[in-house]
């Protein structure tokens, strides 16, 4: 083995004349071996190779840069370090970027994610991927979106068409100024637009459906009571027809007659309006009354008690004809009467015999 030594402790000066190189070239098979714990040094010492026979290390007094016309290589599942606990590796498939704490991305301009290829959050279950089209929020559970100046701003091409607003705690829908809130049905077609502009709620084709009897509209806000005020909400309403049920009280009989037992009704809110012509068979009832059935009990209250004009049409009717009905409070049904001789009591003259019929038209208020 060639050696090259000094004679003391002095340093060995390899120094060629002028801008000349120095070559060390060793065997084919051969390497240019620096000792463990021994470094190479460059200028005034501060920036080292060095290695202790298990860890190369590469001190720089300001940068290290590497710089290479193609790649600078890293093996699989071998990773760069930074500090402790911050590290880069790939595994041939992944890389994995690991932090003791954040990882802060800068960037002049964009950090760019491929085309169908996603940022996934926690264990799969969310992730945001784009298709060049569409952005895909993809979420396990919820999506919450938490905006500490209370807005979240809705843009369409830059241009913003509405926000999601909180105000002391409410939700606020508020589009951009004179533009309607408008919901669609599954096919794209307006169910439901309310005109933010003149403050008017328009349904397409449908009904307000209350789910809850007793609820409805309240008219509270909209007027000024008069009186004693019990109810400002209109609470109901319903038509068809009762199938009535007709008899009579003190003496006689009444029956129906075949065909025309029902009359018919619309309830608006806790007001009754009922019409109708129904044929009767009358017995003596010189000394009774007639009961005809109502479709809803009346109200409890007696000063909603009701009187109606009832006109009655049959062979036997030509002297009958003032008749008049009264609903009590807490009522089924509707008592008729002569007005003069009340449930037709001491005249037997106008007694109603045979087959007539009632018109009726009259109201009143239930329950």
């Amino acid at each position: 083995m060639a050696k090259i030594t000094t004679t003391s402790n002095a340093a060995l000066d390899l120094e060629p004349n002028g801008t000349g190189d120095i070559n060390l070239t060793p065997g084919t098979n051969g390497d240019v071996n620096i000792p463990a714990n021994k470094g190479l040094t460059f200028a005034s010492d501060t920036e080292k190779i060095e290695s202790n026979d298990t860890d190369l290390t590469v001190n720089s007094g300001g940068a290290i840069n590497l710089t290479a016309t193609t790649d600078v290589v890293i093996p699989a599942d071998v990773g760069v370090t930074f500090g402790t606990g911050e590290k880069i590796e790939g595994n041939d498939t992944d890389l994995t970027l690991t932090s003791g704490g954040d990882i802060d991305l800068t960037a002049t301009n964009d950090v760019v994610i491929p085309v169908n290829v996603g940022l996934v959050l926690g264990d799969g279950g969310e992730k945001i991927e784009s298709n060049n089209t569409d952005l895909t929020v993809t979420s396990g559970g919820d999506i919450i979106l938490d905006a500490g100046g209370a807005d979240v701003t809705l843009k369409d091409g830059g241009t913003t068409f509405g926000s999601l607003k909180q105000a002391s705690g409410h939700l606020v829908i508020q589009p951009t100024s004179s533009k309607e809130i408008i919901l669609n049905d599954q096919g794209g077609t307006a169910a439901l637009t309310v005109d933010t502009a003149n403050q008017n709620v328009s349904i397409n084709n449908g009904n307000i459906a209350f789910g809850t009897a007793g609820k409805g509209i309240d008219f509270s806000g909209a007027q000024t009571p008069a009186g004693e005020t019990t109810d400002e909400v209109l609470s109901g309403y319903e038509e068809g027809f009762h199938d009535v049920t007709v008899g009579s009280t003190g003496g006689g009989s009444c029956t129906l007659d075949e065909g025309s037992d029902k009359i018919g009704y619309t309830k608006i809110g806790n007001t009754v309006f009922c019409t109708g012509f129904i044929g009767i068979l009358v017995s003596s009832l010189s000394n009774g009354a007639m009961n005809l059935t109502l479709p809803f009990q009346s109200s409890s209250a007696t000063g909603n008690r009701s009187g109606f004009y009832v006109l009655l049409e049959g062979s036997t009717a030509s002297n009958l004809s003032d008749f008049v009905g009264t609903i009590s409070a807490s009522s089924s049904s509707l008592t008729i009467y002569l007005g003069d001789n009340r449930f037709f009591q001491g005249d037997t003259a106008q007694d109603v015999d045979g087959d007539s019929g009632l018109f009726l038209s009259f109201f009143y208020t239930t329950v």
